[in-house]
């Protein structure tokens, strides 16, 4: 599925690019991850932002707190 159709499909605001095999999605006001294979979302969270995965870590904003979380949404630390 592309991201054109993915974008259409699941009404996302924002779809970016497959990094390490997740994209940084926005659908209203709540940003999560997709996965590459099937663009469902990779865990259940929502944040304020995301940012693109960099050696199995992203850093997301949720409640004015910037942390670090994997790919499954466990958060690092």
């Amino acid at each position: 599925m592309s991201t054109q159709e993915a974008r259409r499909k699941f009404r996302y605001d924002f779809i970016g690019p497959f990094v390490e095999g997740l994209a940084c999605v926005k659908k209203g006001n709540e940003w999560f991850h997709v996965r590459l294979d099937d663009h469902m979302p990779a865990y259940d969270q929502r944040f304020d932002d995301v940012g693109n995965f960099h050696n199995g870590i992203a850093t997301v904003k949720k409640d004015g707190r910037e942390f670090q979380i994997r790919p499954d949404g466990t958060r690092v630390g």
